[in-house]
């Protein structure tokens, strides 16, 4: 179980965005309502007290949890049974994440894709009623589109993004080919739900214990376990892992380069945010402020408006190159359906070529049968001839004595002896 515990009276819930990042992408919205999930929680054994799951408003988005009055440090929270986690020992395709890990799979990797693999099952899914309820991805520069990026441009923020959408790209290969090899294509789940399984295991998963690794823990990914307005005194950790969990929250504040270089990213990238809404403020403020200049030659307007075709050109080449990748991408997806096609067809052609194996070796061996059934019918004709032969020998020898005896009859019967003689 874990046992969720405030470390002071206070206690917040709610993540600020960037007004860029709450913008986001249109189609990015939950599945479920609160009351769905709260439903789902309490089906699944988590309990609470003295809290409440609810919409976020104003600033904040998302699904929060809000405290219905003051709590005490030793105050129970929430109880969440570990069943409850999803993690790549739980999942529904656990033993084959299991076999990829053992020929080297990265833990990270393996949860990205169990995550994704288990919101591809919809309903039939164990944890339906909790995945639907998150958003389908969170908008972290790597969602975003060329287009966006521009606007993080010289933060190094945009090339971090490309790179490590680059990074994912090649995991989601990788599982591929793993997959093909073990004849699991059943398995498979495209490109664009694994690098939206990625933005959310990377801002939600929690080290359960050394069995389950990072894992979703649902209701507890709710609380503010990863955000600047965690008073420094507040902690999210398990009943049997609070060492483990205080490395973590350590790694979280940067004080372990090596081993939270994705969060430490997250934390420049959310400044970065920050830094550029600011900056969209004041170039609002500077476009207004140049409404007042005089352009009496329209030269002014003229630039503008050659940069405003210079936009559009780049808007439509992007949507070009992004039509042209999907198209490669189909292309793709069709010249592997027609591998596997090839794969069928060669494997129906090798039973087939047995098959006939088969019946040329049972053909054969019946002709072998029939050449002796042959052979023995060609002796048995052979004695029959001897056979007739021999009979009609012995019926010329039987009708020759029978004409001496019938030559005898008529003879004059002479002497005994000549009878004994006879």
């Amino acid at each position: 179980l874990f046992a969720i515990c405030p470390h002071s009276s206070r206690f917040c819930s709610g993540v600020t965005m960037p007004k860029k990042a709450r913008g986001g992408h249109k189609d990015n919205a939950p599945g479920t309502t609160t009351g769905d999930l709260s439903v789902w929680l309490k089906q699944n054994g988590v309990r609470w007290d003295g809290l409440q799951i609810e919409e976020s408003t104003g600033s904040l988005r998302g699904t929060c949890v809000r405290t219905l009055h003051s709590r005490k440090k030793e105050d129970l929270l929430a109880v969440i049974p570990k069943k409850t986690v999803l993690s790549v020992r739980t999942c529904s395709c656990s033993e084959a994440i299991e076999d990829m890990m053992a020929e080297g799979l990265e833990p990270s990797a393996a949860l990205n894709f169990a995550v994704a693999y288990e919101r591809s099952l919809g309903s039939a899914s164990k944890w339906h009623g909790y995945l639907s309820s998150l958003e389908p991805f969170e908008p972290v520069p790597m969602m975003w589109d060329n287009h966006e990026l521009v606007w993080l441009a010289g933060t190094g923020l945009d090339e971090q993004a490309k790179r490590r959408k680059k990074e994912f790209l090649a995991e989601h290969a990788e599982i591929l080919r793993a997959l093909k090899i073990m004849k699991k294509r059943d398995l498979n789940v495209d490109a664009t739900a694994y690098l939206r399984a990625t933005t959310l295991t990377s801002s939600r998963a929690f080290f359960v214990d050394e069995w389950h690794g990072e894992a979703l823990v649902p209701f507890a990914d709710l609380l503010n376990h990863k955000c600047a307005l965690i008073p420094e005194d507040v902690e999210v950790e398990g009943l049997s892992d609070e060492e483990e969990e205080d490395e973590e929250e350590e790694e979280e504040d940067g004080d372990d380069e090596d081993g939270e270089e994705e969060e430490d990213d997250e934390d420049e990238q959310e400044e970065g945010e920050d830094e550029n809404e600011n900056e969209d403020e004041e170039e609002e403020d500077e476009e207004l402020d140049m409404e007042g200049v005089d352009d009496p030659d329209g030269v002014l307007g003229a630039l503008l408006e050659r940069l405003q075709n210079v936009v559009s050109a780049l808007n439509e080449t992007e949507n070009e190159n992004h039509a042209m990748q999907d198209e490669i991408k189909q292309l793709l997806a069709d010249q592997e359906e027609q591998e596997e096609l090839r794969d069928e067809l060669g494997e129906q052609l090798r039973q087939r070529g047995e098959l006939v194996s088969k019946i040329a070796e049972q053909t054969l061996a019946d002709n072998e049968s029939s050449t002796d059934i042959m052979e023995r019918m060609a002796r048995l004709r052979a004695e029959s001839e001897r056979e007739k032969a021999a009979f009609k020998m012995e019926m010329s020898r039987l009708d020759s004595d029978l004409a001496k005896l019938m030559d005898d009859k008529d003879t004059p019967v002479g002497t005994a002896e000549d009878m004994d003689s006879r």
